[in-house]
């Protein structure tokens, strides 16, 4: 579970309204199409953001075909969510929120809380975030199932003005979930060793009842030339489990115009393995204590490359309005996972905006 910017200042803006839809699809046979809808709107002193979205999801893909369903799946997730916020003269800010997320087989509600404070005459930004989510995971062949699941997440971030053009970023992200963390629909095969490695058994996902996480972000942005901005950012995650993670990204803004502008952006990510990650598990006639078939717990890198273009008809007079089209291409690979190499995603995303 991840903490969202909580930490940062609410916007002064008196309403906006909005609507995008993103398309996810991948190589392996997993389609995404996802809208959703968004408006603010200042009420007295304070700014209040609505939002909701769903997920349509078509799946057929290799992973769920061995692992759970011979012929995947389609299904709906819908979330909605309501934020508050408050900003005084000082520069603190405080904002509290509310989301709910539904599948058929998963409903999670989350709390959040947040704030900032600014110091040394508005050139340093503190800021404390605190997530609670309470969730439900089911199964979908068995309406009578239902299992816990808890989490709670902190986050502190500090951002200091370095010089007119350059901000520093600093995030440290701490979280711990309980409860039902293995996925009901997932069988892991056991190998006997003795006879060629053959499959001899199939017993279900069995992973521990707690995982802590622990992350931390550093990132520059700045102003290079008048019309390029730039955003660079490392981050580091580890948890209990034994996994550790690295990635790093690079965003290049340029204003071609005060009504177009572009973004490219790139993106590397690689991971280790959990403990217990084995791509096969020969122990037969046990089964160990741990196991899982979750190739997102096993060793794998990413890669992330594209574009972005926005247009403001308007430029930055009101009413502003904004609409935008990217593009995103992603390939995962797994690096011990014997049901898939990798996969190749491509995705879309159209937005539009306007602010009175």
């Amino acid at each position: 579970m991840a903490v969202g910017l909580c930490t940062a200042h609410v916007r002064a803006q008196e309403a906006s309204a909005g609507g995008a839809v993103m398309v996810y699809s991948d190589s392996d046979n997993v389609t995404v199409i996802s809208p959703r809808v968004s408006g603010r709107q200042t009420v007295a002193e304070l700014q209040v953001d609505v939002a909701a979205g769903v997920d349509l999801v078509t799946a057929a893909s290799v992973d769920l075909v061995t692992a759970a369903s011979p012929k995947g799946f389609s299904e709906e997730r819908w979330q909605v969510e309501a934020r508050a916020g408050r900003q005084w003269a000082g520069g603190s800010a405080l904002r509290g929120w509310y989301a709910l997320s539904r599948e058929p087989d998963f409903l999670s509600h989350q709390v959040g809380v947040g704030g900032g404070v600014e110091l040394r005459d508005r050139h340093s930004l503190l800021g404390l975030g605190l997530v609670t989510d309470q969730s439900t995971v089911g199964h979908r062949y068995d309406p009578t199932y239902g299992r816990p699941r808890t989490g709670y997440s902190l986050q502190a971030t500090w951002t200091e003005i370095l010089g007119p053009e350059t901000l520093f970023d600093l995030a440290y992200t701490a979280g711990r979930q309980q409860g039902m963390l293995a996925s009901p629909y997932r069988f892991v095969r056991i190998y006997d060793p003795a006879d060629g490695g053959q499959h001899r058994s199939a017993v279900a996902e069995a992973v521990p009842d707690a995982r802590t996480r622990h992350g931390l972000v550093v990132g520059l942005r700045s102003r290079l030339l008048p019309r390029w901005f730039v955003l660079g950012q490392a981050r580091g995650h580890s948890d209990d489990w034994g996994l550790l993670a690295l990635s790093a990204t690079l965003r290049m803004s340029f204003s071609l115009t005060p009504q177009w502008t572009i973004d490219a952006e790139m993106r590397l990510h690689g991971q280790g393995r959990a403990a217990f990650y084995r791509s096969a598990y020969a122990t037969w006639p046990q089964a160990p204590a741990w196991r899982t078939a979750d190739k997102e717990l096993g060793p794998m890198r990413t890669w992330q490359g594209g574009l972005h273009v926005q247009w403001r008809p308007f430029g930055l007079r009101p009413p502003l309005v904004a609409a935008g089209l990217g593009a995103d291409v992603v390939r995962f690979d797994y690096l011990d996972y014997q049901w898939l190499a990798g996969r190749t995603a491509l995705v879309t995303l159209a937005h539009l905006t306007w602010e009175p």
